[in-house]
């Protein structure tokens, strides 16, 4: 079979990839705390750079094919999004370095989504109630029965005028320390967990948005559809053209 379909099927499936994270970005344009996702393409190395035995020299003509397009990795982008004013007491936003600590099926795991809730046991969790959010000794913080919980821009929380409990912001915003493990939460590649930062400030009654561009995203879905469209088209073209190869060159007179 020609290798050229082979190396645009290789462009049809990075595109299709591509399309699954700008389409779970836009998914997310509204979902607090959430870091954009993106992809490295890269083209396979060709054959011939691999070892050639001596009896077989490379073709210059064909040595510079490359061997198709393929997505090297999916990172995230982990630069700040825009904080934005709710009101809700138990909402908080980090402004500067460093994530909330959250425990969620008995391991540690890093978020920049501060829309929490109280649980049905006082203790303050993630939107979702599925995460317990830590302390900056790693504990879990069990709110009081009462409303008036008041955040200082240090991450002490505190009701009636006394301290009760001090939020947790662990480690930095560095992306090659952590891997996403599916909505804002993400898991550190390192042993252990994060020790605290100081190099933050905890805003109540805000949250950080997501980074996602909406009108950028577009634009991206737009340019990877045209992408797959194209090589479904040259896969088509030589398809008819390896037909045509059998079925009519090769036809005796």
């Amino acid at each position: 079979m020609d290798s050229g379909i082979y190396l645009n099927a290789a462009g049809a499936l990075a595109a299709e990839a591509r399309m699954d994270v700008i389409a779970n970005n836009i998914a997310n344009v509204e979902t607090p705390g959430f870091k954009r996702s993106f992809t490295l393409q890269s083209t396979r190395a060709p054959a011939a750079r691999d070892a050639v035995p001596p009896a077989r020299p490379g073709r210059p003509d064909l040595d510079a094919l490359g061997g198709g397009l393929f997505i090297q990795e999916v990172a995230f982008d982990v630069s700040p999004g825009g904080l934005h004013e709710t009101g809700a007491v138990l909402d908080m936003a980090i402004e500067g370095d460093g994530w909330f600590g959250v425990e969620h099926r008995g391991e540690v795991f890093y978020s920049r989504a501060g829309n929490f809730r109280r649980g049905a046991d006082g203790t303050l969790t993630t939107a979702d109630g599925r995460g317990l959010v830590l302390d900056e000794g790693g504990g879990v913080i069990t709110l009081p029965a009462t409303e008036e919980i008041e955040v200082a821009t240090d991450g002490t929380i505190g009701a009636a005028g006394e301290a009760f409990a001090k939020i947790g912001v662990f480690g930095s915003l560095d992306a090659s320390l952590f891997e996403p493990e599916g909505g804002t939460l993400f898991r550190y590649k390192g042993e252990g967990t994060l020790p605290p930062t100081e190099k933050f400030i905890v805003h109540q009654g805000m949250l950080e948005q997501s980074t996602t561009d909406p009108v950028r995203e577009m634009v991206k879905m737009i340019q990877t559809f045209r992408a797959y469209e194209t090589n479904q088209r040259m896969i088509a073209l030589q398809d008819q053209s390896l037909g045509r190869a059998v079925n009519d060159v090769g036809r005796l007179a």
